[in-house]
């Protein structure tokens, strides 16, 4: 890159004649969250998923190639030694249960799988093992240390919304409880932009559903109960009830709502 993603960031912001102000107003993110970003610092103290989604959501409303951008944020990532080696270490250790083996892959826009390419291709550079036990013991080290990260990342967001601290300021959390409806609990989670979501059911714990909707996208949940859905955006989130309701979050930003 002949200029780093904060620097290409402000030059956008600048030629459009924008503030950070009027960004902030417009993108809901934080004036000093883009500040950071514009200084090449996405240390920000929000978990990955946000961090990357609000790179999206910025690189959208600046109209840049938003893919070329993640591109360059994940090379960013993944390009720090220290997080490289610690995640080595980290799946190193992780031994696999018969239970993760039967687990699918699931689908989640965070770095928890985007870091498992570089582990990948350290294995592939060694040379072949004699027997197929070795192959099949790295594979089963792999899915078991994705799984672990990805429910890492859900102990962390469900932290993140269960504790107040200094970073929730700028979050708006929306408390809005549905009447019961009839028999049918089944739920509709449409996205009429990109926003993640991560659907929690509050009887046992249960996450049910954790993604990125993009525009148009429709996700159904039959959940047992109450469920507590959080998201990254909520004007770009709407939940349909199984008797046709719409339910929009009052919180156009980050936040969650509980749900029956």
């Amino acid at each position: 890159m002949n200029a780093n993603i904060g620097e290409r960031f402000e030059e956008a912001r600048k030629q459009q004649g924008i503030s950070l102000r009027e960004a902030s107003d417009t993108t809901k993110i934080r004036k000093d969250f883009l500040q950071s970003f514009e200084k090449n610092d996405f240390d920000i103290a929000l978990p990955e998923v946000y961090r990357r989604g609000f790179v999206r959501l910025y690189a959208k409303y600046l109209k840049m190639d938003v893919e070329s951008i993640l591109t360059d944020y994940n090379a960013f990532v993944l390009g720090s030694s220290k997080l490289g080696k610690k995640e080595g270490q980290f799946f190193g250790r992780m031994e696999l249960t018969e239970r993760d083996k039967s687990l699918p892959t699931p689908f989640l826009d965070t770095p928890a799988q985007e870091e498992l390419a570089p582990a990948n291709n350290k294995e592939t550079a060694q040379p072949a093992a004699p027997h197929n036990k070795a192959l099949y013991l790295r594979t089963g080290l792999i899915f078991g240390g994705t799984f672990a990260a990805i429910l890492l990342i859900g102990i962390l967001i469900n932290s993140f919304f269960g504790t107040k601290s200094k970073t929730q300021n700028a979050i708006s959390d929306t408390t809005l409880v549905a009447q019961e409806a009839g028999a049918d609990t089944t739920l509709s989670l449409i996205g009429s932009d990109d926003v993640q979501v991560f659907v929690r059911q509050e009887k046992d714990k249960k996450p049910l559903f954790t993604g990125t909707l993009h525009k148009g996208e429709q996700k159904i949940i039959t959940p047992d109960g109450f469920v507590k859905i959080s998201f990254s955006k909520g004007s770009n989130l709407v939940i349909k009830k199984a008797n046709g309701e719409l339910i929009r979050p009052q919180s156009d930003g980050v936040g969650w709502v509980s749900v029956r």
